[in-house]
């Protein structure tokens, strides 16, 4: 799986330079991808460049963010 995110970044950037018109969307299939990775380091890296790029987190860019991040468990 993690190969397959690295190429999702790499299409992400890719996208980015050919002056694709980027979406919310966008940033939220990569976000999910890290998430469900367990790799929320990686999300949040995503989610403040999303902001940082000007797009607008929605109901479901938070809504993955919060599923994905890990639970600890007591014991």
């Amino acid at each position: 799986m993690e190969g397959m995110l690295d190429e999702a970044m790499e299409i992400f950037r890719l996208m980015e330079e050919n002056k694709y018109r980027l979406d919310t969307n966008n940033f939220n299939a990569l976000i999910l991808g890290f998430c469900k990775s367990q790799r929320t380091d990686l999300s949040f890296e995503v989610f403040g460049m999303m902001i940082e790029k000007g797009y607008m987190p929605n109901k479901t860019t938070y809504t993955i963010i919060v599923e994905g991040l890990p639970i600890k468990k007591e014991n």
